[in-house]
């Protein structure tokens, strides 16, 4: 019982912590001029409002035309003689005040099935019988999606400091409390960042709680929710979809390697995990396809749309199609690479300003600083090997590597969405290499006596 008391004053702790710096910036993360020139935005209310305004224009459209109108997109409004940026404040404009609404039409946005658009008009619903007015329930929407991310991230601190130790929670802590890109982005209603977490923190707290008493109902119910999980953030967008996979797969590997699981059930259990995953996505963008085939009464028409929407930010060779209408798609096309690569191995992570003095740490001084505990962690599964110690070590390491290649995998494959949102992309290093990776280092300091003195139990969790 007592045990179960400090659990909970943990986990509440963790969340009180990151939900004060995320709302109070208590350490001063994100409020200096070169963060603001970097991600156009002062407080993570304003963060990419251009994307967002998609969100409140959907919102919008049911306030003006019920709530089963447009469902399935998203979309703001259109003045067909304004320049993008009028249409965007014309939303938020609106919305915040519907009696300057006199009939403008509305621009459609069909990338997507609008997940996100769905769950604020539920809630603009629930606001409207509560009696409160716009701005109150705008305020609301951002903060309910502020909240669901930092809930998922304190479950991520709270597994950690439960599996690897405190000085390991701490550490991961500290990579999500010093970060302007894990901050700023945390209320904005088109990402609901918090669905990219959803399905690694679902697996996680599997291996928590019932992977060494897991059942196959168990396993099944497992399933189910990954699936849902996936499939909600694949409503919600496709972005970032192949780290989102690859993170969601890293929890259960690491558990199957440390309790030394035998090959056939390991690679069972991780291709029904994986089949489990892509076939949500599978069965999102199949019904995307359906949708807009319905609703534009033509197949070729739809797959043709989507097949845009793909190539335009991986590597098609688009360029002739992009050089009149949309030129900036065909730039980010040839940008190499390794160019991609060396701007991401080159984002600013951590930028403090003292007086004229300027502290910058960008992405690969922490690569560098991971490394390090990642061979001294090495060193310990050799050791491991060497006296049967249990395989705790092996599955970090593994886990780590595996957490590398996840952000990795989007930089690769979608190279064009890259090259063209360095105001955004940075923070898929959090998901979760940077989180885990600095975790890494905790639990590495946290060992070092381990190296020259005696030897615990590696497969005890803290």
């Amino acid at each position: 019982m007592v045990s179960e008391m400090k659990n909970k004053l943990l986990f509440i702790s963790i969340f009180f912590i990151i939900f004060l710096s995320f709302n109070l910036n208590i350490f001063h993360t994100y409020d200096n001029d070169i963060i603001q020139q970097q991600t156009y935005t002062t407080s993570p209310g304003s963060f990419d409002g251009e994307s967002q305004s998609l969100v409140i224009g959907s919102v919008l459209e049911y306030k003006l035309n019920g709530f089963m109108t447009g469902l399935g997109r998203l979309s703001r409004i259109d003045y067909k003689s304004s320049n993008w940026y009028e249409n965007v404040y014309f939303t938020y404009q609106f919305y915040l005040n519907i009696k300057e609404y006199k009939g403008q039409s509305f621009e459609m946005y069909y990338s997507q099935l609008g997940g996100q658009g769905v769950l604020f008009r539920v809630l603009e619903k629930v606001f409207t019988v509560l009696n409160l007015d716009a701005a109150t329930k705008y305020m609301y929407f951002q903060q309910f999606s502020s909240t669901l991310y930092i809930l998922l991230l304190s479950t991520i601190i709270y597994i950690i400091m439960r599996e690897f130790g405190k000085l390991a929670g701490v550490f991961g802590l500290a990579s999500i409390l010093l970060s302007h890109w894990v901050i700023l982005i945390s209320q904005n209603l088109y990402w609901v960042v918090w669905t990219w977490f959803l399905p690694m923190i679902v697996s996680m707290v599997y291996v928590h709680k019932y992977f060494n008493k897991s059942s196959k109902k168990h396993f099944r119910i497992y399933l189910l929710i990954l699936f849902i999980s996936v499939a909600f953030r694949a409503l919600c967008g496709y972005e970032f979809i192949s780290s989102i996979l690859v993170s969601a797969v890293i929890p259960y590997l690491y558990a199957l390697i440390k309790t030394k699981t035998n090959l056939r059930k390991s690679i069972g259990d991780l291709l029904k995990i994986s089949i489990t995953a892509i076939s949500a996505f599978i069965t999102v963008i199949t019904a995307h396809l359906i949708y807009i085939a319905f609703t534009w009464k033509s197949f070729k028409g739809a797959y043709d749309f989507l097949l845009f929407v793909i190539l335009k930010r991986t590597h098609g060779n688009l360029v002739d199609s992009f050089s009149d209408d949309y030129p900036i798609f065909g730039q980010s096309l040839d940008v190499p690479l390794l160019e991609v690569l060396n701007t991401q191995f080159n984002t600013s992570l951590l930028i403090y300003q003292w007086d004229n003095t300027t502290f910058i740490l960008r992405f690969y001084h922490l690569f560098f600083i991971i490394l390090i505990a990642f061979f001294f962690i090495i060193y310990l599964v050799v050791k491991d090997m060497k006296l049967n110690r249990g395989y705790k070590n092996l599955a970090i390491s593994v886990g780590l590597i595996i957490s590398f290649l996840s952000p990795i995998t989007w930089f690769v494959l979608a190279k064009g969405h890259t090259a063209a949102h360095p105001h955004l992309i940075p923070i898929l290093w959090y998901l979760p290499f940077l989180i885990f990776g600095m975790s890494s280092v905790g639990y590495a300091i946290s060992m070092l006596d381990l190296s020259r003195f005696k030897i615990r139990n590696l497969n005890k969790s803290y």
